[in-house]
């Protein structure tokens, strides 16, 4: 799985596991729904955000985040997927 995304474009040491957990949910699914996939520290109004739901850790330098979420969007823009970044309604 790291290579194929490697040859994707995201420059990491290993794909996060939430990448992991996206790539089964497409080979598995009919239609995959992404949301809160965000990879920065801020929301778009400046509000502070954590990596995890769980804590507050700083992100693993082995991850590149910003890389996988460009893959995620690559897929939201060809239909693969369905990304909300936006607060639910």
């Amino acid at each position: 799985m790291n290579g194929y995304w490697k040859k994707k474009g995201v420059k990491a040491w290993r794909a996060s596991t939430g990448l992991f957990l996206v790539s089964a949910a497409l080979s598995m699914c009919e239609e995959v729904h992404l949301y809160g996939f965000w990879p920065w520290h801020l929301d778009r109004l400046g509000n502070n955000l954590t990596q995890h739901y769980y804590d507050n850790h700083p992100v693993h330098k082995a991850h590149k985040l910003p890389d996988e979420f460009k893959q995620h969007q690559r897929l939201h823009n060809q239909g693969v997927l369905h990304m909300t970044t936006d607060n639910c309604a």
